[in-house]
């Protein structure tokens, strides 16, 4: 408290300026003010522990967002165009690319002109159109990429 007063006040010093504080009083001011030091440092700590970063937001968007479609028939919220995080919108050209070139228990892996042909049809509708022109310009790689690492 006496730390407080005197920030408010803005005296230090001891008795003789008139201030009412002695030496003693000025040690507990800068012992005040040392602790007030560590107390906002270690609470920008915990702040910095709890907050979500960047790369947190964007994976949350995706996890949340990657289902929705570009004319709003996705799911869990429906959203359309551009309200779709752009981080959604990329990760389900990719997640739709791995699964359709992925020969699964349950069904052979698409050939190139299957995907391409759902890609062209699906632009608009299911995908980002810009998206999915880039995908298209760039399957042939994304091909390579995929068989270089199949996992």
């Amino acid at each position: 408290m006496l730390g407080c007063i005197a920030l408010i006040e803005g005296t230090s010093g001891d008795e003789s300026d008139g201030s009412g504080f002695d030496e003693s009083d000025e040690r507990l001011v800068a012992h005040f003010a040392s602790l007030a030091s560590v107390a906002i440092e270690r609470a920008k700590l915990v702040r910095s522990m709890i907050m979500r970063t960047d790369f947190d937001e964007c994976a949350a968007q995706v996890v949340l967002c990657h289902h929705e479609k570009w004319n709003g028939s996705g799911y869990p919220r429906q959203l359309v165009g551009e309200a779709i995080p752009l981080f959604a919108r990329v990760v389900a050209v990719a997640d739709v690319f791995d699964a359709l070139s992925s020969k699964r228990a349950y069904k052979e892996a698409w050939t190139r002109e299957q995907i391409s042909a759902l890609f062209r049809r699906e632009s608009g509708q299911h995908f980002d159109p810009q998206l999915a022109s880039i995908f298209l310009e760039h399957q042939v790689k994304a091909e390579r990429i995929r068989a270089h690492r199949p996992e």
